[in-house]
């Protein structure tokens, strides 16, 4: 019998200031840790397995607790952090799958790779402002997350929460720039997403598999949307800001409720199979010249797209099917509207209104609208139109002949 399995309590004297790597390691019964307000440090895989482990209580004068410190200890279910903390590092809590809630101290600035990795039952999670970065699988698998508050602070999130299945409810701070690594990868729950303006890139494989994910709003900043961005989505309809320059390969492979989408002039690359798949994209609207559009970028794709007529760069050569087919159909693009009037007068029952068409480009809207004129009745007659006051049968005095006539008839013959 190894001594490790038979201890349930551990108390750390006051003077100790550094618990080593593996120190604690696979003591399988401990259930207690008493730790002093002299420790400053936690090493590696320190109490790494410590399955009946139930609460840590991290003194204030930790400052630093390494790499897999607790990994795995799959009974634990509270947890205080020290106020000393500036990072939360890599693996620190990674298999404890029985931790229901963590607030992240005030003074960590780092969350680092796979830190609350499989924490299953994770529901709760509070992120402090002065947070700056969220890295690669910090909450992934974490299957019992709902929603999620990102601080204003937070510049990078960078693959964080992979397969967060119940996760629906996600509000990004105002000061984030970059969303990268298949940040909310397979994350089925989530339903919509507003990026901020302060946003410049959406990476590879953010939002992959998000198969619920019909609204998005793509703030003014993105400049890129990287490969398979938004792959297997559920998107609608898709407006590009005119900040995109980038759209990645396979970008919006799979979006098959995808049915219409708008590129601004600002997009100069389209990747292979951006669009791939896109079973259900019905139109797409160039608005500027014609970007650089990678092999099969369209491929699976039956639809009309519209390019600006006059502009040189979209030659016959570029309008191609690119894997699909499609139907290419130029308009107008008007920088000097003149527009001639048509107005169309008012009548004793219908407004009048004034049509105004370009001349240049066919562009048209209506205005002044005028109200009907009424009836003018004189012996029974419309001295206007020469309608009579009341038809042959209008009973109810509608001006015209319909079944509310025919029962209006019937109530006075039967009763």
């Amino acid at each position: 019998i190894y001594y490790e399995s038979l201890v349930k309590k551990v108390v750390i004297e006051e003077g100790i200031s550094e618990i080593g790597s593996d120190a604690f390691s696979h003591y399988r019964s401990m259930k207690t840790i008493v730790l002093p307000n002299s420790l400053k440090q936690i090493r590696n895989r320190a109490f790494d397995y410590c399955d009946q482990l139930k609460t840590v209580s991290i003194p204030d004068s930790v400052t630093w607790i390494a790499e897999q410190a607790f990994v795995d200890c799959s009974g634990l279910g509270s947890v205080s952090l020290s106020n000393s903390l500036t990072i939360i590092s890599e693996g620190t809590f990674y298999g404890c799958e029985n931790l229901r809630e963590i607030a992240i101290p005030d003074g960590v600035e780092e969350i680092d790779s796979s830190a609350f990795g499989d924490c299953r039952n994770l529901q709760e999670v509070r992120l402090p402002e002065g947070l700056v970065s969220i890295r690669n699988r910090a909450f992934i698998n974490c299957n019992s997350l709902t929603h999620l508050s990102i601080p204003n602070s937070v510049k990078v999130i960078d693959g964080a929460f992979q397969n967060c299945e119940k996760l629906a409810d996600i509000s990004l701070g105002n000061g984030l720039t970059t969303l990268d690594g298949g940040a909310f990868r397979n994350c089925i729950s989530l339903k919509q997403i507003t990026i901020p303006d302060s946003c410049t890139v959406i990476g590879n494989n953010v939002f992959e598999g998000c198969e619920k994910l019909a609204t998005v709003d793509l703030g003014a900043g993105v400049t890129l949307i990287g490969e398979e961005g938004f792959a297997g989505c559920a998107l609608q309809e898709l407006m590009i800001p005119d900040s995109v320059t980038s759209i990645g390969s396979s970008a919006f492979w799979r979006c098959s409720s995808l049915t219409s989408v708008t590129i601004p002039d600002s997009v100069t690359s389209i990747g292979s199979y951006a669009f791939s798949s896109c079973t259900g994209l019905k139109e797409i609207h160039f608005m500027g010249n014609a970007p650089q559009m990678g092999e099969y970028c369209f491929s699976d794709v039956t639809y009309n797209a519209y390019y600006p007529m006059g502009n040189s760069t979209w030659t016959e050569e570029v309008r191609q099917n690119y894997g699909g087919t499609i139907t290419w159909e130029g308009y107008r693009v008007c920088d000097d509207h003149g527009y001639s009037a048509v107005v169309t007068a008012p009548t004793c029952t219908d407004q009048g209104y004034t049509t105004r068409i370009c001349q240049n480009c066919g562009d048209s809207y209506v205005d002044c609208y005028i109200n009907a004129l009424g009836h003018k009745f004189e012996n029974e007659i419309c001295t206007v139109c020469g309608s009579p006051e009341r038809m042959p049968g209008d009973i109810d005095g509608d001006e015209t002949v319909d079944v509310d006539d025919v029962l209006a008839l019937l109530w006075y013959v039967l009763f």
